[in-house]
């Protein structure tokens, strides 16, 4: 997963024109998981990855962030899939965070070894269009018109 400079940095370059103080920012990050089994990602701060580093600072910033993993290789156990709960945690979007997160370094990180996926999958296409329509109706309550 590679991460948009702008994404990593101060988000008034790319949020701040859509702020407002009557409504909650999120960001939807949607992966298959590339590039975060053992954390391979070649560019890291700190020892973690840009992507998780990038959800953390956008956290800290107030936004959060939704994790959409998009094919079948998350599995309940592995690399792959606590970094993808890493990514839930750090943005401020996992359920029961009280339960399943705990403080890192940098943010919020995943409980190691946690089989409960603390993001959103969808294992095609089709299962992606669903889930993207029911996060909305979920996350918007109604704010986004589908259709």
């Amino acid at each position: 997963m590679r991460v948009h400079p702008a994404a990593a940095g101060d988000r008034g370059s790319w949020l701040a024109p859509l702020a407002s103080p009557d409504h909650e920012q999120l960001v939807l990050l949607v992966t298959d998981g590339v590039d975060t089994d053992s954390f391979c990602s070649s560019e890291s701060v700190d020892g973690y990855p840009d992507s998780l580093v990038a959800v953390q600072q956008l956290q800290a910033q107030g936004v959060g962030t939704l994790i959409l993993g998009v094919g079948t290789g998350f599995g309940t156990t592995g690399s792959v899939h606590q970094a993808m709960n890493d990514f839930a945690c750090a943005g401020g979007m996992a359920p029961d965070p009280e339960l399943n997160c705990v403080p890192g370094a940098m943010g919020l990180v995943a409980v190691p070894g946690l089989a409960q996926a603390l993001y959103f999958s969808a294992g095609d296409s089709a299962a992606l269009v669903d889930r993207l329509v029911l996060t909305t109706e979920q996350v918007c309550c109604g704010c986004v018109p589908v259709g």
